[in-house]
């Protein structure tokens, strides 16, 4: 089966670049994160639920085919979350994933020549690889998608991204907490694993003071 990208008006949108992706791929969902940083990322967009609680215990765990992605700033596919060295890697973010009825993950790059910016990842309920007729398609998704992502940050007609909510809490649980930011940031994501919750909700608890750390 031949899978062909479909045709790029010049003023679509990463939430509709998304839907097609998936669906020329014969995927399940995805999600897109702009990424700074391994320890900051802001979801743009999400297909659902799933995709978007994949996302969050990327950010909570730190840990994922989509930090690795964008560490080595390569693709990363993953056919197969209970095999091979997945669950040796990622025991939790498998784990959690994987109670979410996941079973393949596919993390690409979302870049401006060589440097990325952030990831789009794809998941699908059942195991299997891309093929590579699948990948060079999901490349290529991927460079549109991220053409529009900058496209809506640079746009004051765009959606507003927001700031970084994540950051300026974990400023300000360094200070209450009196610790090191890494520390601060650790405290942040233990904080969300412990109570099953979204590590943004937490973070803007903190920024709206009706949290503390300390």
């Amino acid at each position: 089966m031949k899978h062909r990208p479909p045709p790029v008006e010049v003023d679509s949108t990463p939430d509709d670049l998304c839907r097609d992706l998936v669906a020329t791929l014969g995927l399940d969902g995805a999600a897109v994160t702009a990424r700074g940083s391994l320890d900051h990322g802001h979801l743009v967009f999400a297909t659902d639920d799933v995709a978007r609680a994949i996302d969050e215990w990327h950010l909570t765990l730190n840990e994922g085919p989509s930090i690795d992605a964008f560490l080595h700033r390569s693709p990363y596919a993953v056919p197969d979350l209970t095999a091979g060295v997945a669950g040796d890697r990622w025991p939790v973010l498998t784990r959690e994933v994987g109670s979410l009825g996941v079973a393949a993950l596919f993390a690409f790059l979302l870049q401006v020549g060589t440097v990325p910016f952030g990831t789009v990842q794809l998941y699908r309920r059942t195991p299997g690889a891309l093929s590579p007729v699948a990948t060079t398609t999901a490349l290529l998704g991927t460079g549109h998608i991220a053409r529009a992502v900058l496209r809506e940050l640079h746009s004051t007609r765009g959606r507003t991204l927001g700031h970084d909510e994540i950051a300026i809490a974990t400023g300000m649980i360094a200070v209450q907490a009196e610790v090191p930011v890494t520390n601060a940031l650790a405290l942040l994501r233990a904080a969300a694993f412990a109570e099953r919750t979204s590590i943004h909700e937490i973070a803007d608890a903190v920024v709206r003071r009706t949290r503390r750390f300390g």
